[in-house]
């Protein structure tokens, strides 16, 4: 095998007029030796009136300063100049965490819509249910104050009268309180379905999810690359069939779910108003009647003061 590096030395005897001068030739290999339209020449000098090529030793200084270039560069510089193709060639491996990683986004983002949207629907529950406990809270108050200062008016003049006023007054305020806790607590008709349901469905999400991601690490012992492919493509097929039930179940139990919050909250707001209406009447009664007490006693003190003693 020959050195891609040599070079040959010929004698030759160049003739321009009459004389004759011989000189060394020096041809070097094209893998070396550029061109002479190329940038890195080899000095020449001048002997005689002829341009002759030194040696390369001589000039070896000059000769490492040219760049040089490999020999795959040299005879595929074509192939260089172009970008490499990329490999279409995928192996199980490749399939495999292009699958688990797809898969596990997908199964993540509805489970994190769920948990998010389930979240949202609770804060929502608990502000409204404080709102509406608060307006009739508020209500009731008011009318307890009116009716509490004629007993109290009422107790200054008969003591014993009174405080069977109070108490009766007392004995309607916590019935009041106890029928509108009914409709405003947490364990209020539709509010405890609207949290369990909640709770299940976050369960139900979660659970699908964790199936899905569980699926595409499944094998059913494959013995051959191809086989093993097929695998992995009819697990990731199954669980993305599985995520995409489950996002399409998911939002329309919330949806049905955002209807029951609001169908029960307009049902517990109009039952907690019709107990706050009787309350309110009964207070009234209750107002008419200490007034009547309070006239009743002024006059029988007028009448006492009137007679003759």
């Amino acid at each position: 095998m020959l050195p891609h590096k040599f070079t040959v030395f010929l004698i030759r005897e160049i003739s321009k007029i009459d004389k004759k001068v011989p000189c060394f030739c020096r041809y070097l290999s094209k893998k070396i030796c550029p061109t002479e339209k190329s940038s890195c020449k080899l000095p020449k000098e001048k002997i005689g009136g002829r341009i002759i090529r030194n040696r390369c030793m001589e000039y070896k200084k000059s000769l490492e300063k040219c760049p040089k270039k490999s020999f795959d560069e040299l005879c595929c510089k074509k192939l260089f100049e172009k970008a490499l193709p990329k490999c279409e060639n995928t192996t199980s491996s490749d399939d495999y965490r292009k699958a688990h990683v797809s898969i596990k986004i997908r199964a993540n983002k509805i489970m994190n819509y769920v948990e998010e949207s389930v979240k949202a629907i609770r804060k929502e529950l608990e502000e409204e249910l404080k709102v509406a406990r608060n307006e009739e809270t508020s209500k009731m108050h008011n009318i307890l104050q009116s009716v509490e200062y004629k007993a109290v008016r009422l107790s200054e003049m008969d003591p014993h009268c009174g405080m069977s006023k109070k108490n009766d007054i007392l004995m309607l305020n916590d019935k009041a309180k106890r029928e509108l806790n009914v409709w405003q607590c947490d364990s209020a008709p539709g509010i405890r379905k609207i949290k369990s349901d909640l709770s299940k469905l976050e369960q139900d999400a979660k659970f699908k999810g964790e199936t899905a991601m569980a699926l595409i690490q499944c094998c059913r012992n494959c013995r051959s690359p191809l086989a093993l492919k097929e695998c992995i493509k009819k697990n990731a097929e199954e669980a993305m069939k599985i995520i995409e039930a489950a996002n399409t179940e998911a939002r329309k139990r919330l949806n049905v779910i955002r209807e029951l919050k609001n169908t029960t909250f307009k049902e517990n707001r109009a039952a907690a108003s019709e107990i706050t209406k009787w309350y309110e009447k009964e207070m009234r009664d209750m107002s008419n009647h200490l007034s009547d007490c309070i006239e009743g006693i002024i006059k029988a003190r007028r009448t006492n003061k009137s007679r003759p003693s």
